[in-house]
């Protein structure tokens, strides 16, 4: 959903953000990514047109871009396992107490 809502504020918005701000980063990685979609697109179309194996992987890698649901599934999957992290509870440690053993030396 924050993607949908980036778009909409990148299409909507009059002036240029100000330098340095979040909102100019956000216009940035809107724009970067809309980018990517483009040349995405483009392969698929052109990869389509020449046809086999290469334009069905095409097709895929540019939806899969769009969808962006792999990235989504990733990041579940690390937040589950940084939930599982937390649940871990700390290890104590003491330390050795150093023992002293004394040798009955018999002379002679």
């Amino acid at each position: 959903m924050g993607w949908a809502r980036a778009n909409i504020i990148y299409d909507t918005y009059h002036k240029t953000p100000e330098y340095g701000t979040l909102l100019e980063v956000m216009f940035m990685l809107v724009w970067k990514k809309r980018q990517v979609i483009q040349a995405m697109q483009v392969r698929a179309m052109a990869q389509s047109a020449l046809g086999g194996k290469d334009a069905e992987k095409a097709y895929k890698d540019f939806i899969r871009e769009l969808t962006q649901t792999e990235q989504e599934q990733k990041r579940d999957v690390l937040r589950d396992r940084l939930e599982d992290m937390k649940k871990i509870s700390a290890i104590k440690v003491t330390p050795l107490a150093p023992v002293h053993k004394t040798r009955n030396i018999k002379k002679v």
